[in-house]
């Protein structure tokens, strides 16, 4: 029985660790892997990245979806968040790949979740992509708000 769980954890390995090194997550930190053979999709969730809270990778054939949680500053405009990090993902050479996207923002909780949609994984940004214009976004809004 344990030869075979063995097994099973190697065949596991060798298909997430590309995926973690494509999307720059630690494979260290996945949580769970769900496989829905009806779907057919495979989820992925990871958490506790020094990049992120929160990770989820939804492959499906309809694409891929990454979601990721971050840090955020409390108390920014939600609307202007969602706004101006959505003009960058549209307009930006490093979301090329991305069909559809969505961006979330919690003003109490100063979290942000953001949500892109690609046909393949390669169609996606790494997570500290993602973080770095993210964070960009959220620093100019956090000193517009303080000199406004």
């Amino acid at each position: 029985m344990s030869e075979r769980i063995e097994r099973l954890a190697k065949l596991m390995e060798r298909f997430l660790s590309p995926l973690s090194q494509k999307l720059g997550f630690s494979i260290d930190t996945i949580e769970s892997v769900e496989v829905d053979p009806e779907g057919p999709r495979i989820v992925v969730q990871a958490g506790g990245g020094e990049d992120y809270e929160r990770l989820y990778v939804d492959i499906s054939p309809d694409g891929v979806e990454l979601t990721v949680t971050i840090p955020a500053p409390k108390g920014l405009d939600p609307d202007e968040v969602d706004a101006i990090l959505g003009l960058r993902i549209e307009e930006g050479e490093e979301f090329e790949g991305i069909e559809e996207y969505d961006v979330a923002y919690d003003p109490e909780e100063g979290e942000l979740t953001v949500t892109l949609h690609a046909r393949t994984v390669n169609g996606l940004p790494n997570v500290q992509t993602i973080r770095r214009v993210a964070g960009e976004v959220l620093e100019e809004l956090r000193s517009n708000q303080e000199s406004g």
